[in-house]
């Protein structure tokens, strides 16, 4: 969307205005502006003042930003089901459970989950571009970043860091460890 486009803007406002049942009257008097002008800002005749639009967001319980925002396409929203993942890598050439689940890959993000047991193998130090950010969902985990100190991870913890910098991860404990990683760039294959 043209930011800049007024008639889109008003198209993504009168969209809202219409799924939540709220008539150009209602909406005009919650936000302190008249229907004539809500009914050119819908029409892209006028563009809302930095002071409407946000008077508008908050009326459709919308942010600013969301209003500048083009449509979602249906293609943005994706969800993988349990078991559906079509790419499991792995991680070394043990004989472990040791794998990576490609969960989701969506725009600049991609998303999967780690699961190892204690004793699989997980040597070496990774690097990639983008940041990469962890959240470990069982188990315990020890993640080393170069030139830095170890940092102990439990169930719950999240950690993140500049892909960049050489990493690597260590399963801590006696039992399994399950991490979801996300990156901000999709690698063809995950990093670890």
């Amino acid at each position: 969307m043209d930011h800049n486009d007024p008639s889109a803007v008003g198209r993504t406002i009168r969209s809202l205005r219409i799924q939540r049942g709220i008539t150009m009257v209602q909406l005009g008097k919650r936000a302190g502006i008249s229907q004539s002008y809500l009914s050119e800002i819908e029409t892209g005749k006028a563009s809302p003042s930095l002071t409407t639009l946000f008077a508008l967001a908050e009326q459709l319980g919308m942010t600013p930003a969301g209003l500048l925002r083009p449509s979602v396409q249906e293609d943005e929203i994706v969800v993988v089901r349990a078991g559906e993942a079509t790419d499991v890598y792995p991680v070394s050439d043990t004989t472990g459970d040791v794998h990576f689940r490609a969960v989701l890959r969506q725009g600049p993000l991609s998303m999967s989950e780690f699961v190892a047991s204690p004793g699989d193998d997980l040597t070496g130090d990774f690097s990639h571009s983008g940041y990469e950010v962890i959240y470990v969902a069982q188990g315990s985990l020890v993640v080393t970043l170069s030139g830095h100190d170890p940092v102990s991870l439990g169930v719950g913890d999240t950690m993140s860091y500049p892909g960049e910098l050489p990493h690597s991860w260590e399963i801590a404990g006696t039992g399994p460890v399950r991490v979801f990683q996300v990156l901000d760039t999709p690698a063809a294959h995950p990093p670890h």
